[in-house]
């Protein structure tokens, strides 16, 4: 402090101690909010069936500083935010269609159930090109997870055999097996 500043020292502390409150409360606030990010195209064409309502519901608003050309961040304090805002777009599925060439891989905020529709979408995709390789392990190391076991021994071409590990089908099938080997024999001995 210089000796021509009139105000005393601890009116310094004070408002030094009140900005640094404030910035521990806006940060406080970013942490509360939801953000969603959407692509600006598809921002564009929901913002024509409904989301201005839904945003003024929530209290949400377009955040601009994590927004840019391509991608236009929504920050809102409510969490349901998310959940209507999916239902909007349920609704007006047939209105958006041409957008759901939406790229679900890039880094982008979802919820649970969306993010393992895309993992599985794209599991399945390649769950299928292994077996059609013939190689079983990745599909037996994910059915494993389940409790199930998945063969091709044994059957048609683009054809799989599935079973529950707990069951125990194989102790089942030794059964079956040993019941045939005794009843062919008894008919066998009935023929001779």
């Amino acid at each position: 402090m210089s000796k021509h500043d009139p105000r005393p020292i601890q009116e310094v502390l004070e408002a030094v101690r009140q900005a640094e409150l404030l910035v521990q409360l806006d940060e406080l606030q970013k942490l509360d909010e939801a953000r969603t990010t959407l692509t600006t195209d598809f921002y564009n064409a929901i913002m024509k069936v409904g989301l201005p309502a839904l945003m003024k519901k929530h209290d949400a608003y377009v955040n601009k500083k994590q927004s840019d050309k391509k991608f236009t961040t929504i920050s809102t304090p409510s969490p349901d935010f998310n959940t209507e805002l999916d239902k909007l777009i349920q609704k007006n599925k047939s209105k958006l269609k041409k957008f759901e060439s939406i790229d679900e891989r890039a880094a982008l905020v979802m919820n649970q159930t969306h993010i393992i529709d895309v993992v599985l979408k794209d599991l399945h995709a390649l769950l299928l090109k292994q077996m059609n390789k013939g190689n079983l392990e990745v599909m037996n190391n994910v059915a494993r997870l389940v409790g199930l076991k998945v063969t091709t021994k044994g059957q048609e071409r683009n054809k799989a055999f599935m079973y529950d590990l707990e069951k125990g089908f194989k102790r089942k099938w030794k059964t079956l097996k040993l019941f045939l080997k005794i009843k062919v024999h008894v008919g066998q001995a009935m023929f001779r």
